[in-house]
C-alpha cells in the first residue's frame, strides 16, 4: 500500500511538472508606469576589436494585421510585422536573419501604461503566442 502511495505521489508531481500557466500583470509601481528612456550603453571592447556603434538603426519594421488566430483571447487586432537584422552587428559579411515579430496594441487605449518586450522564443516554443493570449 505503502509503494502504491509513493508511485501515485510522484506520478501527480511529474504531470504537475508537465503543465503551464502563464499569468502576465501590469506593474503598479510609479516609477516603472509611464517611463520612457532610451538606453544606450557603450559595449565593452578590447584593443583587438573595432568598437560598435550602439546608435546604429537596427531596420524598419513592416508592419500589417495579422491574420485572425483561433486561440488568441486579444479583442484587439494583432499587428504582425518583421524585421530583418545582421547575425554579428561587429562583421559587415552581410549575413543577416529575419525575427518575426507581434503587436498586440492596449485592449483599453485609455488605460494603457507602456510597451513590454516578450522574448521567450527558443526550439520548439515561438514567443509570437505570448501577446495573443496574454491577460493584461
Amino acid at each position: 500500500m505503502r509503494r502504491r502511495g509513493l508511485f501515485v505521489i510522484a506520478s501527480l508531481l511529474v504531470v504537475a511538472a508537465c503543465g503551464e500557466r502563464m499569468i502576465f500583470e501590469a506593474s503598479t509601481d510609479p516609477t516603472i508606469a509611464g517611463s520612457a528612456e532610451t538606453a544606450t550603453t557603450t559595449p565593452a571592447t578590447d584593443d583587438t576589436e573595432a568598437p560598435v556603434d550602439v546608435n546604429r538603426p537596427a531596420g524598419t519594421i513592416s508592419w500589417s494585421v495579422c491574420p485572425p488566430s483561433v486561440t488568441s483571447i486579444a479583442t484587439t487586432p494583432l499587428d504582425c510585422g518583421k524585421l530583418t537584422v545582421p547575425y554579428d552587428y561587429k562583421s559587415d559579411d552581410g549575413r543577416v536573419f529575419t525575427l518575426h515579430l507581434v503587436r498586440r496594441p492596449a485592449d483599453d487605449a485609455a488605460a494603457r501604461i507602456g510597451s513590454m518586450l516578450v522574448n521567450p522564443g527558443g526550439p520548439g516554443f515561438g514567443g509570437t503566442t505570448i501577446p495573443e493570449n496574454a491577460e493584461w
